[in-house]
């Protein structure tokens, strides 16, 4: 989804209302049409970069930036404070939440953003049980596309009356996708997912998706998406032609922002063969999503996964709520 946000300034430059793109370098503000405002980097959240010039502060929204560009956004005075030890006792946990945040944002090239998340998840289905989960979600927005990364592994047990703990869950997973606007409300995408699950006997699966799709609404504060299209699932990706399911991917996706700081997120998938109606999967998520700072955020999300989809020893129904902390950047 397209995220368009005002060009706003906190002072009276005649320059800033060319909305021309523009480029940060180091020190300096460098316009498309070669003019330069010099002054410093002072802050960069997940959608704007914060420029101090000696006539007042910029806020420069990110689409507007070349990402390709860009140099990579430090927060110096912070990582200095961690050079040797001798401070690093008197810091407060504000400091170290921004000198994680620096060094996350040190490995990744300036022009993917995304979160580092640890959620604990309560589960629901053969047995109650308690688990949690690690995961990394990046992106990168060029123009009217979009790329994405997500890994992510999850891990849960289960203690039985005799005092034994059983291992619930144990998995491990990652997916890639491309998302391109190409006309008024349509959009194509593509996503290839990779799946290893211990617990359920999945070793290698994978699963590409090809879908054409049409926002029904995309304002700053609601969107509201359908798609369609071809997907097939490779059970065992060692052995494709025995464990290939040939399936059709009807999706939702809706987005209503509450105000600056909260959103709620809400999606189906539903996966079935063109062949067998029984051979089928369904995935429904709703998220509460809330920016408590630029260092820090929370979500409270459920996810329901009804799948009776070849390959499994019998069909599978579960819930998960899960309440996770991420680190945007």
């Amino acid at each position: 989804m397209r995220f368009y946000l005002e060009f706003l300034v906190n002072c009276s430059i005649p320059l800033l209302f060319s909305f021309t793109v523009v480029s940060v370098f180091g020190d300096s503000l460098l316009f498309k049409n070669g003019d330069r405002i010099s002054g410093s980097l002072i802050n960069e959240t997940r959608t704007e970069y914060v420029f101090k010039t000696e006539y007042g502060t910029l806020r420069v929204p990110m689409d507007q930036v070349d990402l390709e560009k860009a140099p990579k956004i430090q927060s110096k005075p912070i990582l200095n404070l961690v050079e040797g030890d001798k401070t690093s006792s008197k810091l407060s946990h504000l400091d170290r939440l921004k000198i994680r945040k620096a060094k996350i944002r040190q490995i990744f090239p300036n022009s993917w953003k995304g979160r580092i998340s640890s959620s604990v998840e309560f589960l629901e289905s053969e047995n109650s049980r308690f688990g949690f989960q690690q995961k990394l979600s990046t992106y990168k927005k060029i123009e009217a596309q979009r790329y994405n990364l997500n890994a992510y592994y999850a891990y849960s047990k289960v203690s039985q009356k005799d005092g034994v703990s059983i291992k619930t869950r144990d998995e491990h997973g990652a997916n890639g996708g491309h998302v391109w606007d190409f006309g008024e409300g349509w959009f194509s995408n593509t996503r290839i997912s990779y799946l290893r699950d211990e617990q359920r006997d999945i070793q290698f699966q994978v699963q590409p998706t090809s879908a054409l799709g049409y926002r029904v609404f995309d304002d700053s504060d609601l969107a509201l998406s359908f798609k369609i299209g071809p997907s097939w699932r490779f059970i065992d990706a060692s052995q494709l032609d025995t464990n290939q399911v040939n399936l059709i991917n009807i999706g939702q996706n809706l987005i209503y922002k509450f105000n600056g700081q909260v959103k709620f997120i809400q999606s189906v998938d539903y996966f079935r063969s063109p062949e067998d109606s029984s051979v089928s999967n369904t995935i429904f998520r709703a998220t509460l999503a809330s920016n408590l700072t630029d260092l820090l955020d929370t979500r409270l999300g459920y996810v329901y996964d009804h799948n009776n989809i070849v390959g499994r020893a019998m069909q599978k129904k579960q819930g998960r709520l899960t309440l996770s902390f991420g680190i945007p950047f």
